[in-house]
């Protein structure tokens, strides 16, 4: 009796009814695989190649045209963000801009945990002054050739977005209060403003930048903002009397 149940199991395993249970089990296998594929399956992109100061009196940034991607239509990247936080405190600005180096050695994390830890220090991207909540701030049309960028901190005059000698807008602060200001303001810089740490009408500033590649996902997650890893100066940028 006994050997005649195996049989019978045996028999019932081999089945139509166990190959649509087989069939099932594959089919909810690789939906599950690809859904877990799909969520890393994020477009990577390339923080700037060069990113530093000039003197205290101007930034560059060079594009990495790493970030074309010659199978995308159209292309994820969109451009370059860059960040930066001020402070009545040249040791608060230190502290900051080590912070900010940190990130760049974190190779564990990702990018959108790196890009949500330079949002939690309280930075703010700079904006242009004719399209202030348009992202990116450096758009790269091409993206398959050579760019470079130059942004001149003018102590006594608004600050200036330059490619190749072309002014492509003047420069405003992102401070929570809807007027996007002018970097060069110092009396402007206020306590209660979201882009500034201290004193109201400080003597002088440092500001602290962080610049990052942004982009629009194409791929699965067609939509959202993609960043790259944050790049810093390592360094404060000094406004004062």
């Amino acid at each position: 009796m006994a050997e005649r149940l195996m049989k019978l199991r045996i028999q019932a395993t081999n089945g139509p009814g166990f190959s649509l249970f087989l069939y099932l089990l594959l089919a909810v296998t690789i939906a599950i695989t690809t859904a877990s594929c799909g969520l890393g399956n994020v477009p990577y992109l390339y923080p700037p190649v060069d990113f530093n100061a000039s003197g205290g009196s101007q930034l560059s940034l060079e594009h990495d045209v790493q970030n074309y991607d010659l199978s995308e239509t159209p292309q994820s990247f969109k451009g370059y963000e860059i960040y930066y936080k001020a402070f009545d405190s040249e040791e608060n600005a230190t502290n900051l801009a080590n912070s900010i180096y940190a990130l760049e050695e974190d190779s564990t994390s990702s990018a959108d945990s790196l890009k949500s830890k330079i949002d939690g220090f309280g930075m703010q991207r700079i904006a242009a002054s004719d399209s202030p909540g348009t992202k990116p701030l450096i758009k790269i049309a091409t993206p398959e050739s050579s760019h470079s960028f130059t942004v001149n901190l003018l102590p006594s005059d608004d600050w200036t977005l330059i490619e190749n000698e072309t002014l492509l807008t003047t420069l405003v602060r992102s401070d929570g209060s809807g007027a996007w200001p002018s970097f060069n303001l110092k009396e402007g810089y206020d306590s209660g403003d979201s882009d500034y740490v201290g004193n109201d009408n400080p003597d002088t500033i440092y500001l602290v930048f962080a610049a990052l590649a942004y982009g629009i996902d194409s791929s699965e997650t067609i939509g959202d903002e993609i960043y790259s890893t944050p790049v810093g100066l390592g360094e404060s940028t000094v406004l004062s009397n």
